[in-house]
């Protein structure tokens, strides 16, 4: 087999190289619940909180300062009005903690997170396709698809009742990585005795400096891990090689690969 058809292979089936040993899983445990758990707090303000409510708050507070006195009064049936027109569009672009949310199946809701939203952070995504190969040859757009993978199937998990740290990193190990551990298990066995310096160091020069070092040495490993996830196919990848037109193409592929990650996850949480 040909150096390039066993760098596919590896690609393919995330089987590490010896330049670049697979990372172990407690490793990917800690970093996809330390994730969960700055993904989780930004998800739950966006779910839980009623925009609808909000606004009609702010506005009734301003129509209480504004009517009948002052020099710019508005006649509180205007402001009425437009409260009620700004409510009805919120509600009807059924926005996480309308009415209209509320009452919609959790398959549309999952869907509302990976089309909906999935349709503006893909573009954040597929930007650095504007350089063509040369964004190819850097990790920046594996990294972004990886985050906007992460954080999206962990609203999708949400609206599917998964509210557990240790199950979502789980899950999101499963699907982006590959690989099926139990980070419950995992993080409550006693740490190895070679555990990075990076943990225990204080923040000092030398340890910034042991810190730099770590992720150096680590660079390859971590790079292996982002191209695990669900990523643009061909024609996608071929075509993202061309200048200017590598940003569309990538934009197509990464959409289609967020589809192919959140079919995955349903599966995952039907087999479990």
């Amino acid at each position: 087999m040909s150096p390039g058809l066993v760098g596919k292979a590896v690609e393919k089936t995330g089987v590490p190289s010896a330049d670049h040993p697979v990372i172990d899983d407690r490793r990917i445990a800690e970093a996809l619940y330390t994730a969960t758990g700055l993904i989780n707090p930004i998800l739950g303000t966006l779910a839980y909180a009623d925009p609808t409510g909000l606004k009609r708050h702010i506005l009734a507070e301003a129509v209480h300062s504004w009517h009948p006195r002052g020099a710019f009064a508005i006649p509180g049936t205007v402001v009425t009005k437009v409260v009620d027109g700004l409510t009805w569009a919120v509600d009807a672009a059924e926005l996480p903690g309308t009415p209209t949310w509320r009452e919609l199946p959790v398959q549309d809701r999952a869907d509302w997170w990976l089309n909906r939203v999935g349709t503006f952070t893909t573009a954040l995504v597929a930007y650095p396709g504007v350089l063509g190969a040369l964004a190819n040859r850097l990790p920046l757009q594996d990294f972004l698809g990886f985050l906007q993978q992460a954080v999206l199937l962990c609203a999708v998990q949400r609206e599917y009742g998964i509210h557990d740290r240790y199950r979502q990193a789980d899950l999101l190990a499963e699907v982006l990585c590959d690989r099926h551990i139990d980070s419950a298990r995992l993080l409550a066995a006693p740490a190895p005795a070679d555990e990075s310096a990076v943990s225990g160091s204080r923040l000092s020069p030398r340890g910034l400096l042991d810190a730099v070092r770590t992720l150096r040495s680590s660079y390859g490993e971590i790079v292996d891990e982002l191209r695990k996830r669900p990523a643009p196919r061909q024609p996608w990848r071929l075509l993202s090689e061309l200048p200017v037109i590598g940003a569309p193409a990538d934009y197509v592929g990464e959409r289609l690969a967020l589809r192919e990650a959140g079919r995955e996850l349903l599966r995952a949480v039907e087999a479990r």
